[in-house]
């Protein structure tokens, strides 16, 4: 609660739940927070390996996430592929949850505004953080998120640049993305 009244709001948003989507907007900060917030959740994901706990990393990466979530387009000019890169090798190991959720759709919506983010070298680590989930994924919102993402990256590459792209992953990370 203090972190919000920080920001001069009244009230935490409600709990949320997979029963409907949560609107974030309602709680948006000042203009000039969302970028300060996003760079100092950006610079953890951007320091060297090793050098902040990975929960610390992970709770990053489901922020940054639901920043990106209520204002892709205000992230996306901050996005390069090696903070995506980052970004999804913390988001492989979030427990697949709701948070987890949150954060891709987040992921997908700044991917969508930033499509350059999610290009070589970041493509393996997005494509191994995509395939993480486990099957049947429960929100239909973040299936189609996820599906409209990857065609997308194949219909842009072509298909002898999706080929080698997708030659270089693992034959795991192969097998879940067909």
């Amino acid at each position: 609660v203090w972190f919000w009244r920080s920001w001069g709001l009244r009230h935490p948003p409600s709990p949320f739940s997979s029963a409907a989507p949560y609107s974030f907007a309602a709680h948006l900060p000042p203009s000039g927070v969302l970028p300060a917030a996003a760079d100092r959740l950006s610079a953890l994901l951007r320091a060297p390996a090793g050098a902040a706990p990975r929960s610390l990393l992970e709770n990053a990466a489901i922020s940054l996430g639901r920043l990106s979530l209520v204002a892709p387009a205000a992230l996306a000019p901050r996005a390069d592929a090696p903070f995506v890169s980052r970004w999804c090798q913390a988001l492989r190991a979030v427990r697949g949850d709701v948070e987890k959720e949150h954060a891709f759709l987040g992921l997908a919506a700044l991917l969508r505004a930033n499509p350059a983010a999610g290009a070589p070298p970041a493509f393996a680590a997005l494509c191994e953080a995509v395939t993480s989930w486990r099957l049947p994924l429960r929100s239909a919102a973040l299936a189609a998120a996820l599906a409209a993402l990857m065609r997308a990256y194949r219909a842009g590459a072509g298909p002898h640049a999706w080929g080698a792209a997708v030659a270089g992953l693992s034959p795991g990370t192969r097998e879940r993305l067909a």
